[in-house]
């Protein structure tokens, strides 16, 4: 991929701007799922948003060089940015002079929400270069929804990413391979494809069920739910009308999954999952019970790692620290119980999971750092909802509400990758509105 990140920036430099944002986001997210993560090793031990920030720096160098005046009346950071990468740098500080975490491998971790910077990079394209690439990764969307529907049909893996070994059973019908490698962002794309005005309706119904099916082949009765309620939600407060016929297509293709959810309600099982999430010990909890209870399971993992946290007032403000999983550090001063299994060592991993997002929440920024990434997030999102009618303002704030749901079953909303997208499409609506009240104060 280092490969990819030079010519993104040759490309960049030389004018060919549309190629180099793609490559850009090519780079954020495993080259569309289709490169494997060697590919970024191979040179340098680096990760996807690694390359993110260093194209990020580089075109910012580059346009710098050009015109020193590039950024002026041009950049539009969110509110709150600067708030959070300052709280940011002050618990990176705490890490390493009071926790005694090693620099390096504090910044490890933080180095990620560099990324939020990304507006550094969007101020230097035009709006029709964003808009292009908006729409070119939506096409790549609808690409990779049909490799992932190939994938059980194959028995083979197409997108990057992880699925279960062995066959899974669909709807009781059919036993099939369970892939976790949904397109990456589907959960804006396909909120974008319901209020996409050049679509027609016979074309967008089409798209809409096959960007649809992933979310029910990947069998996670949580992400099915969440989709189908806050498109719902989204259309009880923009056009209910125009948006119905969407709405029953999905609660048609929905049907056969909710046999599923009324079978595990008629067995109690949900219940008794709920009330076996506050009446556990951290001690007495089994790995193996995930499988079977997969709410106990995070709520668990989440409750053990704050109990942690409550210990102490620093602690409570900025969490446990950056500190890296199986590190030293790591190694000496945490002994969680609750957490998935490492099939290499058998040790329980402490600190990284895929199941709840407010475990790493609560780990890495504290109640404190909660907060504030909270009134980042927050405030992107009622941005978004100011302005029901424009075509990227409610996708936007579908997909926001979507991830925050999911937080509750990923870690989606702490993706860097996610955010970059979003504020790209703010990049976007900020200009759009700033066209609007320069028009305005000249009538």
């Amino acid at each position: 991929m280092l490969l990819v990140l030079l010519l993104a920036i040759i490309w960049f430099a030389t004018g060919k701007k549309r190629l180099s944002l793609l490559a850009f986001f090519a780079l954020l997210t495993n080259g569309f799922m289709l490169v494997p993560d060697i590919a970024y090793t191979v040179v340098a031990n680096l990760k996807p948003s690694d390359y993110g920030i260093l194209y990020i720096i580089s075109v910012s160098i580059i346009a710098y060089i050009k015109n020193k005046d590039c950024y002026k009346d041009r950049l539009y950071l969110p509110r709150y940015t600067i708030f959070l990468l300052s709280f940011l740098f002050v618990s990176y500080l705490v890490s390493v002079f009071l926790y005694h975490i090693p620099a390096f491998e504090s910044l490890k971790y933080v180095r990620k929400y560099i990324l939020l910077l990304a507006p550094f990079a969007f101020a230097l394209y035009t709006t029709e270069e964003i808009e292009d690439t908006i729409k070119t990764l939506f096409k790549i969307t609808v690409i990779q929804c049909v490799l992932y529907l190939l994938q059980p049909i194959l028995d083979m893996q197409l997108l990057t990413g992880t699925y279960t070994e062995g066959q899974t059973s669909l709807f009781g019908i059919i036993s099939i391979p369970r892939f976790y490698n949904i397109p990456l962002y589907l959960w804006f794309f396909i909120y974008y494809l319901c209020y996409k005005h050049d679509t027609s309706d016979k074309y967008r119904f089409f798209l809409v069920i096959l960007m649809f099916l992933p979310v029910i082949v990947s069998m996670h009765r949580s992400h099915l739910i969440a989709y189908i309620s806050v498109f719902i939600l989204s259309a009880a407060i923009v056009h209910l009308r125009k948006s119905l016929p969407l709405v029953v297509i999905l609660l048609v293709i929905a049907v056969p999954f909710s046999s599923m959810v009324s079978d595990k309600l008629a067995r109690n099982e949900s219940l008794t999952d709920i009330k076996g999430a506050f009446e556990i010990d951290y001690e007495d909890f089994s790995v193996g019970q995930d499988g079977e209870a997969t709410f106990t399971f995070r709520v668990m993992h989440f409750y053990e790692r704050m109990d942690r946290v409550l210990e102490k007032p620093i602690t409570t403000l900025f969490g446990l620290g950056y500190m890296a999983e199986g590190s030293n550090y790591s190694n000496a001063n945490f002994d969680f119980f609750i957490g998935l299994e490492d099939e290499e060592t058998g040790d329980t991993y402490q600190f990284e999971t895929a199941d709840i997002a407010w475990s790493e929440m609560i780990v890495r920024l504290g109640f404190g750092g909660i907060i504030v990434y909270m009134l980042y997030y927050i405030s992107l999102m009622l941005f978004f909802l100011k302005d029901k009618r424009a075509e990227y303002n409610r996708p936007a704030y579908c997909g926001m509400i979507l991830l925050l749901v999911l937080s509750l079953t990923s870690i989606m909303i702490m993706t860097m990758s996610n955010m970059v997208l979003l504020l790209a499409v703010y990049e976007i609506l900020k200009r759009k509105e700033k066209e609007q009240d320069a028009s305005i104060a000249i009538k």
